[in-house]
């Protein structure tokens, strides 16, 4: 695992711009504000440009790559196209094609996630905890919190871009698997509730 993914502190930004079809995020240090790592979507499909304009954008597909500073993948998320994103997972994979886990949203209760391993057993959950909190949970214990920041009025008015503040807890191993898992969770979350 790369060593920026061991950092307990990250700052999540969608990247804005008009009349943007692809979901594109730049991960700050929060501390040091210094970019770590950038989230890309390339080579959108026509078919998924024009859906991405519609109602039904949070159900077209993706594939969203997370590079380092250095512009290597360390994994990449993605879903294919869905008419019922409650039924089709988003799959979380390493950079060497290894499924490392799922996302699945549920109906009930109303914005929480489901998190599987690559063994497809669902371990963790994500839990809407207030309008614009997120908990990523281990049974109950929380590994993560997710807070969903304020961009101001121009932003919020104008665009759909939102920020994150992503905070994993200190008794989170370092190297551990689970951490792709958190990061790609927020991702997931903008993706399938804000978009």
């Amino acid at each position: 695992m790369h060593e920026v993914l061991n950092q307990n502190l990250f700052f999540i930004e969608e990247q804005v711009g008009l009349l943007r079809a692809a979901n594109n995020y730049d991960v700050y240090n929060p501390r040091t504000q210094a970019l770590i790592l950038t989230c890309q979507e390339e080579n959108l499909s026509f078919l998924t440009k024009i859906t991405r304009f519609t109602p039904f954008k949070t159900r077209s597909s993706f594939h969203l790559k997370i590079n380092n500073n250095a512009g290597e993948t360390l994994f990449y998320i993605k879903r294919k196209a869905t008419v019922n994103p409650y039924v089709t997972p988003i799959e979380v994979y390493s950079s060497e094609d290894q499924l490392i886990g799922k996302v699945q949203p549920q109906k009930t209760p109303k914005n929480s996630f489901e998190v599987l391993n690559s063994a497809n057993e669902v371990i963790y959950m994500i839990n809407k905890s207030n309008d614009q909190e997120f908990v990523f949970l281990e049974g109950s214990q929380t590994l993560a919190n997710i807070s969903k920041k304020w961009a101001g009025a121009s932003k919020e008015l104008l665009t759909s871009a939102d920020n994150y503040l992503l905070q994993i807890m200190v008794t989170v191993p370092p190297d551990a698997p689970v951490r792709v898992l958190i990061l790609a969770a927020v991702l997931c979350i903008d993706m399938v509730l804000y978009e």
